[in-house]
C-alpha cells in the first residue's frame, strides 16, 4: 500500500510538473467559468462556449505558469470600459486547480462580481517578477440572464375553410393539401437561440405531445407542422386525434444558448382531425311501401354493403348525430341535403350516380369523411355517366390534356378559362360540374361524347394550392 500511494503522489506530481513546463512559458488564458445561474443550478462553462446566466458574482479558472502573477481584465465591448480589473498574487506550487472534467492545472480562480447583461472580453496578462507583461489573451464572453424575447403564437397564412386563428380561442383543422404551420416570429436573444419545445396541453393540465420546432435563423421564426401537407389533407402526427370538442392549448418553451428560459404565453384551441360519427343508413327505393327512415312513411329501404338497386342515380341516406352536422356545429360534417330530423338525429340524402364518388366534408377542412359505397345496379337500372378524359385550358400554359399538371411559378399568375371531358355516349342528358366551386361546367346532349365549358379559376404566386373536383352527374 505504501508504494502504491507512492506511486499516486509522483503520478500527480508528474503530471504537474508536466503541466507547469507546458504552461510556464505560454499564455495565461481563461479554461472556464463556474457559476450558479439564474436558476438556482451549478454551471461549469467551458471558455469555449462563452454563454453565462449567473446569479450574481461568477469565477474564471485561469491557467498559468509556477512563479508568475496574472492581470485580469473586464472591458465591456459597446464602449470599450473596464468594468472590473484584478491582479492575482503569485502562483505556487499549491495553486493547483481541478476544472470540471477532472483536467488539473497551476492558476487562479477569480471571482468576479456581478456585471449588467452584456456582451464583454477578458483579458488575461501574464506578469513576471517584475511586474512586466509577458504575453496577453483575451476571450470574449456574453453575460445574458434573460430568456428569449418574441412574438404569440401565430399562422403565417389564413388556412381557409372557416378556420379561426386569431383571438383567445382558435379553431383549427385539416384544411386542404397545403401544410398549416404554427409559428413563433421575431425570436431576439443576446447570447444567440438554442431552441424551441411546443407542447399540447390537454384540459387536465398534462401534456399530449410535444415537438422540437424547426427555426430559421435569416426569419427568425420557428415553426411546427399543424398538418402534413405535401398532398396529403392529414394532421401531423403529434397534433391530437379530436372532433374539435375538446380544447387544448399550444404551450412553447424558448431556450438561449445562456440557458435561459422563456415560455411563451397558451394559445387555446379546438382541432377537428376526426370526421366523428355517420353511418351510411338507408337507399332510396321508390316500390318501397315502408320507410327505415324516422318520420317518413315509405320509400327507404336499410342499406348492406352489396345490395341491387333499381334506380340510377343511387339516393343514399346518411344517419348523422345533430352535433356532428354542420348546421347545428362548425366542426360538423357537411354534403347532400336534409332530408328530416328527430330529437337526436339529422338524415342527410345524397345522389349520386352509381360508381362515381363523391365528398362528405369535415369541419374545417376539404372532404374528411369516407364517401364509400357498395351497390351494384339491377338490369333494368340506367348505366352510369362515365368519363374517358378531360383537357383544359390554362392562360399561361394552352391546353393540356388530363392528369397531373406541375405548374412553376413562371407560370403565374394565370387562369384557368376552359375544360372540355370526354364521356361514354348515354341515351340521357349528362351534366358535367365543378363540384369545388358549384355550377354546371357543361352538358352532354343524349348520343354525343363531349362538351366544353367554362372553368374560371385563377392562381396568383404563393404558398398554397387548392384540388377541384370536376364530376358527370346525369
Amino acid at each position: 500500500m505504501r508504494f502504491s500511494l507512492f506511486l499516486n503522489h509522483f503520478a500527480l506530481a508528474l503530471s504537474l510538473s508536466i503541466a507547469t513546463s507546458m504552461f510556464s512559458n505560454a499564455q495565461a488564458r481563461v479554461y472556464e467559468y463556474t457559476f450558479t445561474d439564474i436558476n438556482g443550478a451549478q454551471k461549469s462553462v467551458p471558455e469555449s462556449a462563452p454563454y453565462l446566466n449567473p446569479h450574481g458574482n461568477f469565477n474564471a479558472l485561469l491557467i498559468g505558469g509556477l512563479d508568475q502573477q496574472i492581470r485580469l481584465t473586464v472591458t465591456r465591448d459597446a464602449d470599450n470600459s473596464a468594468v472590473y480589473s484584478t491582479t492575482t498574487s503569485i502562483i505556487s506550487v499549491d495553486d493547483r486547480i481541478s476544472s470540471a472534467n477532472g483536467n488539473m492545472f497551476y492558476g487562479k480562480t477569480v471571482t468576479i462580481p456581478p456585471i449588467s447583461d452584456g456582451r464583454y472580453t477578458i483579458k488575461s496578462e501574464i506578469l513576471d517578477s517584475k511586474s512586466t507583461v509577458v504575453s496577453t489573451t483575451s476571450h470574449p464572453f456574453i453575460i445574458d440572464t434573460v430568456g428569449p424575447t418574441s412574438d404569440n403564437f401565430s399562422v403565417p397564412w389564413i388556412p381557409g375553410y372557416n378556420m379561426v386563428v386569431t383571438g383567445p380561442r382558435w379553431e383549427l383543422g385539416q384544411g386542404q393539401e397545403s401544410a398549416i404551420n404554427l409559428a413563433i416570429k421575431n425570436i431576439n436573444d443576446l447570447s444567440g437561440f438554442d431552441k424551441a419545445i411546443v407542447q399540447i396541453i390537454k384540459p387536465d393540465g398534462s401534456i399530449q405531445s410535444s415537438y422540437t420546432m424547426a427555426y430559421d435563423d435569416g426569419s427568425r421564426a420557428a415553426t411546427a407542422p399543424i398538418t402534413k401537407g405535401g398532398g396529403a389533407i392529414a394532421k401531423a402526427t403529434w397534433m391530437p386525434v379530436s372532433d374539435a370538442d375538446v380544447e387544448f392549448r399550444f404551450r412553447a418553451f424558448l431556450y438561449d444558448k445562456a440557458g435561459n428560459v422563456t415560455q411563451v404565453p397558451d394559445q387555446k384551441f379546438v382541432f377537428d382531425s376526426s370526421a366523428g360519427e355517420y353511418e351510411l343508413f338507408a337507399v332510396a327505393d321508390p316500390n318501397s311501401s315502408t320507410s327505415v327512415v324516422p318520420g317518413i312513411s315509405s320509400g327507404y329501404i336499410k342499406y348492406s354493403a352489396g345490395m341491387t338497386v333499381n334506380t340510377n342515380p343511387v339516393t343514399l341516406v346518411y344517419k348523422i348525430p345533430k352535433h356532428n352536422y354542420r348546421a347545428y356545429n362548425k366542426a360538423g360534417l357537411s354534403f347532400g341535403s336534409l332530408l328530416t330530423e328527430d330529437n337526436s338525429y339529422v338524415y342527410i340524402k345524397q345522389s349520386t350516380p352509381v360508381g362515381t364518388s363523391f365528398t362528405i366534408h369535415n369541419g374545417y377542412q376539404y372532404g374528411g369523411g369516407n364517401a364509400s359505397y357498395n351497390v351494384k345496379l339491377s338490369s333494368i337500372a340506367p348505366k352510369s355517366p362515365s368519363i374517358k378524359s378531360y383537357s383544359a385550358n390554362f392562360s399561361t400554359i394552352g391546353d393540356f390534356s388530363a392528369g397531373t399538371m406541375k405548374f412553376t411559378n413562371i407560370d403565374f399568375p394565370g387562369e384557368y378559362q376552359s375544360i372540355t371531358v370526354f364521356v361514354d355516349p348515354r341515351d340521357y342528358v349528362q351534366s358535367f360540374y365543378n363540384l369545388t366551386q358549384g355550377y354546371e361546367v357543361c352538358t352532354i346532349e343524349p348520343g354525343e361524347s363531349s362538351c366544353t365549358g367554362p372553368f374560371s379559376y385563377a392562381i396568383n404566386k404563393g404558398n398554397g394550392y387548392i384540388a377541384h373536383d370536376l364530376l358527370p352527374v346525369d
